[in-house]
């Protein structure tokens, strides 16, 4: 697993948390309606990477972070989206936080951002590149023909 090479997440010693972010855009359809595009709704939600795909893949442990206007994203950017849960990151990453658990007791816990996924769409749009699949440039960076 890619997670046993984290400096945080490899020390046996301390107990950590892996989480995996996920963005998609979702697009919700009017059926009486041909006007799609016009709600489309960006969802970032995230799962626990310690534990097994197995467990992962069940809708109960698939974690809802923000949902969000499509048109907000593209006024007000990811950062206004996501800022929260940045700091909130950042926070448990360098300073973790103490429980009490029943079968292992006191412990210190641990957390770190491990991975961000995303579709097409969902990378042109975070880094601002073209968010279209049209074939008239083949470079998202630079436009090229």
């Amino acid at each position: 697993m890619q997670f046993k090479q984290h400096p945080i997440l490899s020390d046996c010693s301390k107990l950590s948390i892996a989480i995996q972010l996920f963005y998609d855009g979702m697009g919700t359809t009017n059926p009486l309606r041909g006007q799609s595009s016009l709600y489309n709704v960006g969802v970032f939600y995230y799962v626990v990477k310690n534990l097994p795909n197995i467990v992962n893949s069940c809708f109960a442990n698939v974690h809802l972070l923000a949902l969000c206007y499509a048109v907000d994203l593209k006024s007000y950017g990811y950062e206004n989206v996501l800022n929260r849960f940045v700091v909130e990151m950042t926070r448990l990453s360098t300073d973790s936080f103490d429980g009490d658990f029943p079968i292992i007791g006191h412990r210190k816990i641990h957390v770190t951002l491990l991975h961000v996924a995303y579709d097409n769409l969902a990378l042109n749009g975070l880094f601002g590149f073209t968010e279209s699949f049209s074939c008239d440039f083949f470079c998202t960076v630079c436009y090229a023909k």
